[in-house]
């Protein structure tokens, strides 16, 4: 081994006199070198620009899909596919634009294979020409189910009960989904708000609070382009009333998910308070609750638009909201009517107790009722919009409905459910002069109860009235105002004062709720079914009686709260009923135009025969492909003169390096020699923590085979260029390309880590060459093509040349194996020299893979 070892000396002796010389030669501040960051760069900034807009493209159009084909199975009707394939076409549109500005056009061809598939599309689902017009603003009275993918769901459901059922309907208005993004656009919240939501975890309560006040600030201090306002201004005139309720109609809203009490409604709104009003509705789409309620159903915090339903205020003398089926009980031979004095937002916002009517589904005769002791009501104030005012005593214990007008919204509500085809959650209102007027309709969950009900009396510690089925175990927790929030414990059954909305922030964390007062027809009611929170109404409990962390059962099914855990009653099981639905044959043929994937191999050259791309899945899959085939090719240039010098005593290379983007610090913008603790590109430090991983080694006895240290002396390796390792590094904070000459191999990792969105992550790494024979340079290959397959990469070998790619993994994942593919690289820089065998080479995959690296030098 003394040859080995004299070789290793030298080797050493000259790596350091080139460190030295390296060191003394370049400077911090150099003219020329700022010259080129400013300007150099930009052609390189520039593409990076297109590479992240086609990446951005590629995720939109796969969640999309994703989108598109789990509604399958849900109750979309055809105008939601209209707005979504739409869409969906945009989108792909963009993302051909991107690829070909960051190909140099080299694929223009593929707009004549999207334009054939978008036109199969459209005539396939020939709704989309006529319906896809989108408008500023809708008359009520024109409008249909057909437009909901621009008013929303509330306000198509109310259209389609005044316009086809023709019942008794507020006049009114819808501003659309699209003058909501021409108001975001116009004002440049786009960004503003995409920047604030992305990362958003349900846990960081701080930031959710403060991002939802920043971005609710930023919309009310938006201004009305003036074309709009005029149109907003002479729609109003034409209908003539003095004043206006202004309601949310947000995108997804009162469809599977309701939604209920999250966003903000402003009622008796006079004429010249209604742009304002319009703005609070706007910004209540990013109301702290509404973040919570997106994050707790996993929706997409990005995918929200807000029209916004005007109506004339009706001066109610009642209002209340029917459920055309029993959702506590889950009996479809019972239809639930609240009633109360008075506007109606304290009913469904919780505050006040209603009358409560039971009615027989067959009849409409009244089964039961419950009639609240009612002291005060919600009314208009010409000065204030609304104002609460004493109930005269002779009414307080009086019902709130009269037999004829119970009978009347017995019918009405039998009329809407007939037409919807599945129970409704309605809600109503009576005029002065005993007009009765809908004011929306949502689908209603129901529950199926799955076991015989049980009981427990000896440790019956409260009998309420049930809200939510179901049953649940756990520790009491009083919730005395919702800042309380935050000593929450995991796991609760909480008791709160009212049934307020909010409480949504929460609804994720507890196992049941208790309420001192409200009603199972209110809007947190809905929510809690939604989420199968089992909950109850029970006046009489105290603190005293059952103080914080008692443990007890709640049956909610009937109502029930039980001293400790009461097996017998965990028993019950519930489960949600949602009506059977029937796929749309003509949607099902459009859509084999976009999710099938016909293209799954893709030649390492990328050609392909045009005829090959059948669908929008094909279409982007190419894209991405070739997206990454055009990034490793990246660093081939010499980007020296515009490059940062990074060197360490750990790794023998000199790195160049170019940031394009966010990649390094801004206080190191201009400076020539930089350190590892100036970078802030994710991939390329998760890299170089491998590389430079304690237990690796850059120098050292390597065991050889004979013939090829022969082949490695006579290319002589001594040669101090073959010695000190060049690498070219383009960085951004979320990608990084390496382009590396090391002796007499070279090596290119690609990888883009990105948190928001895993579709876009991936890591692509090349090898090829090396000093010894082709059987040796063939072992090492093995050896690698070994590790990197048991992290999931795809991998080619053709001659010396290895290619792997790994697409899809999470942030997590991907620095983890680009830290594996950094110490894999000080691994193998001389094991071509030592594999000559199957054996050798399945021995030094395990040791890798095991972590053990020092077996290389055994």
């Amino acid at each position: 081994m003394k040859l080995v070892d004299i070789f290793l000396k030298k080797l050493d002796y000259l790596y350091g006199k080139i460190k030295s010389f390296y060191f003394s030669n370049h400077s911090t501040e150099d003219p020329d070198f700022t010259t080129q960051i400013l300007y150099g760069t930009t052609e390189l900034k520039k593409k990076y620009f297109c590479f992240k807009k086609v990446l951005m493209e590629n995720e939109k159009i796969l969640d999309l899909m994703s989108e598109i084909v789990q509604n399958r199975e849900r109750f979309c009707d055809k105008s939601y596919y209209v707005f979504q394939i739409e869409s969906l076409l945009s989108h792909t549109l963009s993302f051909i634009d991107s690829l070909n500005e960051f190909s140099d056009r080299k694929y223009t061809w593929l707009y004549e294979i999207y334009q054939n598939i978008a036109k199969n599309i459209r005539k396939d689902l020939n709704l989309i020409e006529k319906t896809y017009s989108p408008k500023l603003i809708y008359f009520l009275e024109n409008i249909s189910k057909e437009s909901i993918h621009e008013i929303g769901a509330k306000a198509a459901n109310l259209a389609e009960v005044k316009n086809v059922l023709h019942l008794p309907v507020p006049e009114g208005l819808v501003i659309s989904s699209s003058a909501f993004q021409k108001i975001i656009y116009k004002n440049d919240l786009d960004n503003f708000i995409k920047k604030r939501l992305d990362n958003l975890n349900i846990e960081d309560k701080e930031k959710i609070s403060t991002i939802s006040k920043e971005i609710k600030q930023a919309i009310l201090n938006s201004r009305l382009p003036k074309e709009f306002s005029d149109k907003l201004t002479d729609a109003l005139n034409k209908i003539g009333s003095e004043y206006w309720s202004v309601r949310s109609s947000a995108l997804g809203e009162d469809g599977e998910y309701s939604f209920a009490g999250q966003f903000f409604s402003k009622l008796n709104v006079p004429l010249s308070d209604v742009p304002r009003a319009y703005l609070e509705v706007l910004a209540s789409l990013y109301e702290e609750r509404a973040i919570y309620y997106r994050l707790a159903k996993g929706l997409n915090l990005h995918k929200m638009s807000m029209p916004v339903l005007i109506l004339e205020m009706i001066n109610a003398r009642s209002s209340g909201v029917i459920y055309t089926a029993n959702p506590i009980s889950s009996s479809k031979e019972e239809m639930l009517i609240s009633a109360h004095w008075g506007i109606g937002k304290p009913v469904v916002g919780g505050d006040n107790l209603p009358d409560i009517f039971v009615l027989d589904r067959h009849t409409g005769n009244i089964k039961e009722q419950k009639i609240a002791s009612k002291s005060k009501k919600l009314v208009t104030d010409k000065k204030n919009g609304l104002k609460e005012e004493e109930i005269p005593i002779s009414l307080q214990k009086e019902p709130s409905l009269n037999p004829d007008e119970i009978l009347k919204l017995y019918q009405m509500a039998i009329t809407i459910e007939e037409y919807y085809q599945s129970p409704q959650d309605i809600e109503w209102c009576i005029d002065e002069n005993g007009n009765i007027y809908i004011l929306q309709t949502r689908p209603l969950k129901t529950l199926s109860i799955k076991a015989k009900r049980a009981n427990s009396p000896k440790f019956l510690l409260c009998k309420g009235d049930p809200v939510s089925p179901g049953v649940a175990c756990g520790t009491i927790f009083w919730l005395e105002d919702l800042k309380d929030i935050k000593s929450l414990p995991q796991q609760a059954i909480v008791v709160t004062k009212n049934m307020d909305p909010s409480l949504v922030t929460i609804v994720h964390h507890i196992k049941g709720l208790i309420s001192l007062r409200g009603s199972s027809l209110s809007h947190l009611a809905t929510i809690l079914r939604e989420f199968n929170i089992p909950a109850i109404i029970c006046p009489s409990l105290t603190p005293e009686e059952i103080p914080n962390g008692k443990l007890v059962t709640l049956d909610a099914i009937n109502g029930n709260l039980y001293l400790g855990r009461r097996e017998n009653i965990l028993e019950i099981q519930i489960s949600p009923k949602f009506p059977k639905k029937k796929r749309d044959s003509q949607i099902e043929k459009v859509l084999e135009y976009i999710i099938p994937l016909n293209l799954a191999e893709i030649p390492e050259d990328g050609k392909i025969f045009p005829e090959q791309i059948k669908s929008i899945h094909d279409l982007v899959r190419f894209g991405h492909e070739i997206l990454i085939k055009e990034m490793f090719l990246w660093g081939e240039k010499d980007y020296s003169r515009m490059a940062h010098i990074l060197f360490s005593s750990r790794v023998p290379i000199v790195f160049y390096v170019v940031d394009i983007e966010g990649g390094l610090k801004p206080h190191v913008a201009f400076k020539k020699k930089i350190t590892i603790e100036d970078v802030c590109s994710i991939p390329f430090l998760a890299f170089w923590e491998g590389m430079s991983h304690p237990d690796v080694r850059w120098a050292g006895n390597v065991p050889f085979e004979l013939q090829s240290f022969i082949s490695i002396v006579s290319r002589s390796f001594v040669r101090d260029r073959d010695l000190f390792g060049k690498a070219y590094v383009l960085i951004s904070r979320e990608y990084f390309n390496f382009h590396c000459k090391l002796a007499y191999h070279f090596a290119v990792v690609d990888s883009y880590c990105s948190e928001d969105n895993m579709a876009s992550n991936y890591i692509a790494f090349s090898f090829q060459g090396g000093a010894a024979n082709l059987e040796g340079r063939l072992g090492r290959l093995l050896v690698i093509k070994k590790i990197l397959s048991h992290f999931g990469f795809k991998i080619n070998i053709k001659a010396d040349r290895l290619k792997a790619i790994l697409r899809g993994t999470t942030k997590k994942e991907t620095e983890q194996i680009l830290n594996q593919i950094g110490r894999l690289m000080a691994y193998v820089r001389q094991l071509d020299m030592s594999v000559n065998s199957d054996h050798l080479v399945d021995k030094y995959a395990k040791a890798f893979l095991e972590g053990n690296y020092s077996v290389v030098h055994e």
